[in-house]
């Protein structure tokens, strides 16, 4: 795999910056340097994924999940500190200004919970790619009606 490269700053955040004041803010500034430094590693993590599977003729059933959960992760961090820089500008835009901060704050809890919530592609590495043991679970092969009549049961009784 050939060395990584510097990747540029998303021009937006200096523009988002710029345009709420805070060029020079270092807590804004500090903000965009996390931002980058976050879509490096995930970008390097989506290289590293796809050459995993790309090299395998029947790669790990979980390696995916890598993907997904980093998505998970880093879509509503990265949401949140883009908010942080435009201090909510993003939320009241006019035409397009803030348009792009503005949706991916509003979606940014998909990536966690769609197509598996981050618990779920947690679980999966775990299992699949770690080979750890299954979680304990005491539901197992019961019709949902029972496990309902049990978690009812149970609760009366507390």
């Amino acid at each position: 795999m050939p060395p990584a490269q510097a990747a540029e700053i998303d021009p937006f955040l200096l523009e988002l910056a710029q345009a709420a004041g805070r060029a020079g803010d270092p807590v804004a500034r500090q903000a965009i340097a996390r931002i980058h430094t976050a879509d490096w590693a995930r970008g390097e993590l989506g290289r590293r994924i796809t050459g995993l599977l790309r090299s395998s003729d029947k790669p790990a059933a979980g390696i995916a999940s890598y993907w997904k959960l980093a998505a998970g992760v880093h879509d509503p961090l990265r949401a949140r500190l883009v908010m942080e820089i435009g201090q909510g500008m993003p939320l009241v835009w006019r035409g397009d200004d803030g348009r792009r901060a503005a949706l991916d704050y509003l979606n940014s809890r998909v990536w966690s919970i769609a197509g598996g919530s981050n618990e779920m592609q947690r679980n999966a590495i775990s299992e699949r790619v770690l080979g750890l043991p299954r979680e304990p679970s005491f539901d197992r092969g019961k019709p949902f009606s029972e496990v309902l009549h049990n978690a009812r049961r149970w609760l009366e009784n507390t």
